[in-house]
């Protein structure tokens, strides 16, 4: 997937954002969100919600989206191991 033109994917998402009431997309290291940020602004721009189920353990590719989903072993590959549930949320807040 990573030779693949995302334009075509761009301008589904912006023709779709209008008629739909958050934009879910999960990645899957495959190359079909090489242009995450692209999706992320056309759908803040329609006030249209981006939630996201992450890979990997750069999340900050992923800012500007409302929601982030990564299961338990992903998120504490980016903040560490966490020794309860408060720190978790409190890890998860920052």
């Amino acid at each position: 997937f990573s030779n693949v033109d995302p334009q075509p994917m761009l301008e589904r998402i912006q023709q779709a954002l209008p008629q739909i009431g958050a934009l879910v997309l999960s990645d899957y290291a495959k190359g079909a969100l090489s242009q995450v940020q692209g999706m992320i602004q056309l759908a803040r721009a329609a006030k249209v919600p981006v939630l996201i189920d992450p890979k990997g353990s750069d999340f900050e590719r992923y800012r500007g989206a409302t929601l982030l989903t990564p299961n338990l072993s992903e998120f504490e590959a980016v903040v560490g191991h966490c020794k309860d549930e408060a720190e978790l949320v409190a890890r998860g807040r920052k």
